[in-house]
């Protein structure tokens, strides 16, 4: 009889080097810090896109919603749209709108959880490199939970950010584990390193400086400095991560030039000054976490305020220099910060605002390490601050989740966002800007008026300003109005492919054929990929009678965003009026497929199929689109005819009546009843 094999040995053998291998007691606090910040954030997932990029990110970004191809990887990698170069970013967008769609929870989901994973990530690397368990564990918490991070988190056009960090502690624990084992000859760890800076420059150029950054962390806490022989090897192994960066800064400058964003808007010596301000408020923000705000308009400091803020960084730095050795955590976080938020303090203007909170994402990390040593250095120094320690921590990042979760809640949507944007600052062109544009598409057009007549009084020469205000007062009816704030914007940019194509359809409103085409080709010559105008074009371009250029426009932007709805169901149109049904049958119904509540798809394709002879087909759409639209008087018409052809005179009466009740003076709705009415009367006879 064979004998029965014992699984115990192999069971206990693999249990015990489970044991042996991994760390319980870090993979335990990690864990924990996940899910605590997970939770913290978790109100995010209720919230909406906002009206500030995302559209230009992801809601109407063609490239992101045709979803996962070769053609949106290479345009990810090669392009420099919204003057920006992050391929990695672009990626993670076009995924996520390939898993979820349009819905924006899945997309908020992504950024939280990225969100938490560099939490960990901080946590192991300063675990790993300090020693320090609990320290590292309070600086991750801190970081995790602080309400200045709400903005790279809750705002999905700032995945970047959460992205950008994500790789850059990679990066750091990867270069960590080379520097254990680098006595040892192994490089494979240093080139993990150098592949992970790469990807978190291709997802933000914010890491720029982290090769400085890694000489920070060899003089404390990896103490490098006194190992390695000589200056020259020390320079030659952060070599690569300078040539990277220095790449990336380089391909960053073109894109941000290219759109516009390097424009100096402000002399050199006041960005200067604003830069020297700025160090102060953002570690004021840090501490004090109060009146934060999406957008900070520029402010130009007093001569006291430059002075002060000098004397301040002056000081700081000088004192982090002497006290280096007794203090060497203070050294390394402060200059951490300084480096870090260098790129970004305002020297080289990137965009209009003063300061950010999404730049102090990856920065704070430095000052955040000094504080919470600092305070351990005291507990080591003195009983009752060590007693003190733990409930104060707990107490600190408690306070934090509560800040953050209330700042979240502003952050619902484009309304309550901006709402609160200027509710916390003064002379905010680019709020009012906002909410006006959210207060529009909710239908209240006399209060988005009223902000964007505000945004233009603040900033008359704000190119957008003046293209929104136009368009809200189009949409009020008042064309007259509208096409004088369309030419000052142009004026005022002259390359403005948005002021030209709103102007086009101003003129096209207004009957005034031949100007719109003329600003409509304007336009394309400064955006030729855009379906939207193509299609707007088009559509001048039919109503001249010039179908077959139409038909043209409606295919170009077909080829540029095949799912574009709104160039299937105009391509149908044209279709139909050069005699081409089943053509144009097939286009509508590809709309509708792309956007069931098209409503001219909705309309045309029902008669189409009709005049088709597809007569029981188009019963049944027109039946269709009625049961999704019970008050689609157009429908009960079209009915009415269909039934009336087959000789169904009750069923096209009832369809006339109720196309009536919906709809009174619908031409034609009374005499096509009449007739039905007469041809039920002569079937009797």
């Amino acid at each position: 009889m064979p004998r029965r094999r014992n699984l115990k040995l192999p069971i206990k053998r693999a249990v015990d080097v489970l044991r042996s291998t991994i760390n319980w007691r870090l993979l335990s606090i990690a864990s924990f810090l996940f899910l605590a910040v997970f939770c913290v954030f978790l109100p995010c997932l209720w919230n909406d896109f906002t009206n500030f990029d995302d559209p230009t990110y992801v809601t109407s970004n063609s490239h992101i919603r045709s979803g996962l191809t070769w053609s949106a990887i290479r345009w990810a990698f090669t392009s420099f749209y919204a003057a920006n170069w992050h391929p990695l970013t672009w990626l993670s967008h076009i995924v996520d709108f390939s898993l979820f769609g349009p819905q924006a929870w899945g997309h908020h989901l992504s950024s939280v959880i990225f969100h938490s994973a560099n939490v960990v990530l901080l946590f192991l690397f300063l675990s790993k490199a300090t020693g320090s368990t609990w320290r590292s564990a309070v600086v991750a918490i801190l970081f995790g939970v602080h309400p200045l991070h709400v903005e790279s988190v809750a705002w999905v056009a700032e995945r970047k950010d959460v992205l950008n960090t994500f790789f850059a502690l990679l990066t750091l624990l990867a270069y960590l584990r080379w520097t254990q084992c680098v006595d040892r000859g192994s490089k494979v760890w240093y080139f993990v390193a150098l592949l992970c800076f790469a990807l978190s420059l291709g997802s933000k150029g914010m890491s720029v400086t982290l090769p400085i950054l890694l000489l920070l962390l060899d003089y404390w806490p990896l103490g490098r400095l006194q190992s390695i022989k000589t200056i020259r090897g020390f320079l030659i192994e952060k070599l690569p991560f300078v040539v990277l960066s220095i790449a990336v800064s380089g391909v960053t400058i073109v894109a941000q030039n290219s759109g516009g964003a390097l424009k100096a808007l402000v002399p050199l010596s006041t960005r200067c000054s604003n830069a020297a301000v700025s160090v102060p408020r953002y570690l004021f923000k840090l501490i004090w976490p109060h009146d934060l705000a999406v957008y900070y308009p520029y402010v130009f400091p007093s001569s006291v305020a430059v002075l002060l803020s000098l004397v301040f960084i002056v000081g700081a730095s000088a004192a982090a220099i002497f006290w280096r050795k007794t203090f060497p955590w203070f050294f390394v976080g402060w200059y951490w910060f300084l480096v870090a938020v260098l790129p970004v303090i305002g020297i080289i203007q990137i965009g209009t605002q003063s300061i950010a909170d999404r730049y102090l994402y990856w920065s704070s990390i430095g000052p955040t390490i000094s504080v919470v040593w600092a305070f351990g250095w005291l507990g080591d120094k003195f009983w009752i601050v060590r007693k003190s320690l733990a409930p104060a921590a707990c107490g600190i990042a408690i306070a934090l989740g509560a800040l953050t979760q209330r700042q979240l809640g502003f952050w619902k949507n484009s309304e309550t966002l901006f709402q609160h944007n200027l509710a916390v600052t003064s002379n905010n062109a680019l709020g009012h800007l906002n909410l006006g544009v959210a207060l529009g598409n909710r239908g209240a057009n006399n209060e988005a008026l009223f902000h964007m007549r505000e945004a233009v009084r603040i900033a008359p020469t704000y190119p957008d300003a003046r293209v929104n205000l136009g368009m809200a007062l189009r949409e009020a009816g008042r064309f007259s109005e509208a096409i004088p704030e369309f030419e000052i914007a142009i004026q005022l940019k002259p390359d403005y492919d948005k002021a030209h194509a709103n102007l086009a359809i101003t003129l096209y409103k207004e009957n005034d054929f031949s100007q719109a085409i003329s600003e409509y080709q304007k336009a394309l010559r400064l955006d030729p990929i855009s379906p939207e105008i193509r299609v707007a074009f088009g559509l001048a371009l039919q109503a001249s009678g010039q179908i077959e250029a139409a038909l043209a426009q409606f295919e170009e932007a077909i080829k540029e965003e095949s799912s574009f709805a709104g160039a299937h169901s105009n391509r149908g149109i044209v279709l139909e009026k050069l005699g081409r049904l089943e053509e144009s049958i097939t286009e509508y119904r590809k709309a509708l497929s792309l956007d069931p509540k098209n409503s001219d798809a909705a309309l045309n394709l029902p008669v189409v199929l009709f005049k088709a002879g597809h007569v029981d087909d188009a019963i049944a759409q027109v039946r269709k689109s009625i049961e999704q639209r019970p008050d689609y008087a157009e429908g009960y018409f079209n009915l009415g005819g269909m039934l009336y052809s087959k000789d169904d005179f009750d069923g096209a009466i009832a369809a006339y009546k109720r196309a009536l009740e919906l709809k009174p003076d619908y031409p034609d709705a009374s005499h096509n009843l009449s007739v039905a009415l007469e041809g039920k009367s002569s079937a009797k006879r």
